[in-house]
């Protein structure tokens, strides 16, 4: 997981709780989910890119894939649905209070 680092001296366990849960909300707040139903396509997989094109607005940009469900179904065929965010998969952030417990904030 991708972990962001802030040296802030004096705080107690609860003050840097809080400051991790802010600045996690900080981060948390400009990333962008893409969801789609496609055609089937065995060559899209977790952790690839996908990019999205010509919707004209600031979601025009490269996701990363995290999730792929494929269905096949006699009236629908072969058809998947695809979970991708616009940060990488290996940028999941710790917990908060996981950090605080590791010493890491």
């Amino acid at each position: 997981p991708q972990r962001y680092v802030y040296v802030v001296p004096n705080l107690t366990p609860d003050a840097a709780l809080q400051l991790a849960q802010r600045r996690l909300a900080e981060l948390t707040r400009h990333e962008r989910v893409l969801t789609a139903e496609m055609p089937g396509d065995l060559a899209l997989l977790p952790r690839m890119q996908v990019v999205l094109e010509g919707t004209g607005t600031e979601f025009d940009q490269a996701y990363w894939i995290d999730e792929v469900d494929r269905h096949l179904t006699v009236s629908g065929g072969f058809t998947q649905n695809i979970r991708a965010r616009n940060a990488s998969v290996g940028s999941q952030t710790t917990s908060p209070a996981d950090l605080v417990q590791q010493g890491g904030v």
